[in-house]
């Protein structure tokens, strides 16, 4: 956007910040991986504990 304005810009400077997104967004898919991992089991104890309840009732 600055170049479009006729401002110069270094490439090193682009280059750094895009090195330094890489281990952002690595570190954030990583996160998001733990968090999807949990919730089926969740789930899954959820739903032994409902057809637990459902055996005791017939």
């Amino acid at each position: 956007m600055a170049e479009g304005l006729g401002q110069q810009i270094s490439k090193g400077y682009i280059y750094s910040a895009m090195a330094f997104s890489l281990p952002v967004e690595m570190l954030n898919l990583s996160a998001v991986r733990d968090e999807e991992t949990e919730a089926p089991m969740h789930l899954y104890k959820l739903r032994r504990a409902v057809e637990r309840a459902v055996e005791k009732e017939r």
